[in-house]
């Protein structure tokens, strides 16, 4: 191929490139699939209670997509709602805030495609109050009684967000016959503080009361206690307990009852 030499421009002219013969090839280029496309959307949150006002969860947005994988597309939601915003009011991050107590349906708008159903946030601004009572019964190491019994009657709270004030505790005690062993006892909040110190119990905590005492029951050792107590939580929320519980000595083998004989059958004492 000839070089062309004007001044000091070198000039080299392809011959293919100007071969009237020539044929231009395009670039190739490989085939591509078409990119998967949402076909579902769901809404989830964890946790979905919520027990504080002001209290906050994140909602997740996840798609489906055509080819059957997931993605998190929760920063690409241009709408979020509350069906409920009294209850829970969500950002536009889906970042959800418990409000009052209630539940609300939250659901959201992804690219285009709305979420299935929503998540159900349930807000619980109140405490969880819980009494548990139980009942041992043995035999009574003093020599006029038969037998002893101890109740406990366990306050506590459950939620772990808010406290409770224990208002009363009332009691009755009660033999196999359902006759009245002792005076109706009643303790209120300048008793429960004489015993805790105060009668608020914390979130998550527990106080106990416990009533001891000897009796002969009749020759049966079966004893029952009638119980109603109250409490309110911080937020003023008041819940109530009343119930019967009875217990009675399951004798050891080989333990002998002494006999009721020359006991006074209904003798009944407080023993601490």
């Amino acid at each position: 191929m000839p070089a062309l030499r004007t001044g000091s421009i070198l000039l080299v002219i392809s011959a293919a490139a100007c071969s009237g013969n020539s044929t231009p090839t395009a670039p190739s280029s490989a085939p591509t699939s078409g990119a998967a496309t949402i076909s579902s959307v769901t809404v989830s949150a964890n946790p979905t209670v919520l027990k504080k006002k002001g209290a906050t969860t994140q909602a997740v947005a996840t798609a489906t997509l055509s080819n059957a994988t997931t993605r998190d597309v929760t920063g690409s939601c241009g709408s979020w709602q509350s069906d409920n915003q009294a209850v829970a009011t969500v950002s536009s991050q889906g970042v959800l805030t418990a409000e009052s107590s209630g539940s609300a349906t939250i659901s959201a708008m992804c690219q285009g495609t709305p979420a299935r159903g929503g998540v159900t946030l349930n807000v619980a601004l109140k405490a969880t109050p819980t009494l548990i009572t139980t009942a041992t019964i043995s035999r009574s190491p003093e020599p006029p009684f038969l037998f002893r019994a101890r109740f406990q009657y366990t306050f506590g709270e459950a939620g772990g967000a808010y406290g409770i004030n224990v208002n009363f505790l009332n009691t009755q005690i009660l033999n196999s016959a359902g006759v009245k062993m002792d005076e109706f006892t009643s303790y209120n909040p300048n008793v429960f503080t004489r015993l805790w110190g105060s009668n608020h119990i914390g979130p998550g905590e527990t106080r106990a009361v416990a009533e001891v005492f000897d009796y002969n029951g009749g020759g049966d050792s079966r004893v029952y206690t009638q119980f109603t107590a109250s409490v309110t939580d911080d937020l003023g929320n008041t819940t109530t307990f009343s119930d019967t519980i009875s217990e009675s000595w399951s004798i050891p083998s080989g333990a002998v009852l002494p006999p009721l004989a020359g006991r006074d059958p209904n003798a009944f004492r407080i023993a601490k």
